[in-house]
């Protein structure tokens, strides 16, 4: 088991929108994707927006 030795705290607003969407991961899900200012991106995983979109288009088959 991994332990955290730093707590780590983001003290800027960073704002950003909600997208709802429905995911398929072995059963359907329905989520709210999180997409902030900075380009991040919220949805299980806390993922620059590149990252993020390289990842679905592999997972559709479509890289």
């Amino acid at each position: 088991m991994i332990r955290p030795s730093t707590t780590v705290y983001r003290k800027q607003v960073i704002e950003g929108f909600s997208i709802p969407a429905i995911i398929h991961n072995f059963r359907y899900y329905f989520v709210d994707i999180d997409v902030y200012s900075d380009g991040r991106v919220q949805c299980w995983n806390f993922e620059d927006f590149g990252y993020f979109k390289n990842d679905i288009k592999q997972r559709l088959g479509c890289a």
